[in-house]
């Protein structure tokens, strides 16, 4: 039995609290490398990797419609912690 690999791409709106996970095949990867080298201000990440998305329903953020599954989110509670590494 082979092992699929599938990666996955988010899609964070900031300030807002929303965003969605999209996971997408093994062969998307380059997208997903590509859109995170760039900051989404700067460069649009899906015309410049060739993707086309839609706006969900609820959390208004991009659905890529090569996606196998996604989920819409949403930030409910904010926690601050600090991890302290050796002293």
């Amino acid at each position: 039995m082979g092992l699929k690999i599938r990666m996955v791409f988010v899609t964070l709106e900031s300030n807002i609290g929303t965003f969605a996970i999209n996971f997408l095949a093994f062969e998307q990867a380059n997208f997903i490398q590509q859109a995170g080298v760039f900051p989404g201000s700067n460069v649009n990440k899906f015309k410049q990797g060739k993707v086309d998305f839609d706006k969900s329903r609820t959390t208004n953020a991009p659905i890529l419609h090569d996606e196998y599954i996604a989920y819409e989110c949403k930030v409910m509670n904010r926690i601050l912690m600090a991890i302290i590494i050796g002293l």
